[in-house]
């Protein structure tokens, strides 16, 4: 889902209550392809239980070093994903 809230700075947010990851749609096609999946690293935290092992601040520099590396990965190999799906 996208919004556009000229009062909300946030890139993207993930709602565990309502299972549901909310994407900035002033963002650059990469930028939504890379907070998407941000969020979903989010959302696997909170689904595997992963956030109660770590705060906040722990789970951010986590999801995000995770983030980088995996859509580099990801856009650096095109054929990862269909590989991965066979």
């Amino acid at each position: 889902k996208y919004f556009d809230d000229p009062n909300n700075t946030d890139y993207g947010e993930y709602s565990d209550a309502k299972s549901l990851i909310c994407i900035n749609k002033n963002l650059s096609k990469q930028q939504q392809q890379s907070v998407f999946l941000h969020e979903m690293l989010h959302a696997i935290f909170m689904e595997r239980g992963l956030n109660r092992h770590f705060t906040l601040d722990q789970e951010e520099i986590i999801v995000n070093t995770l983030e980088g590396g995996i859509f580099a990965l990801m856009k650096d190999n095109p054929k990862l994903i269909n590989y991965l799906m066979e």
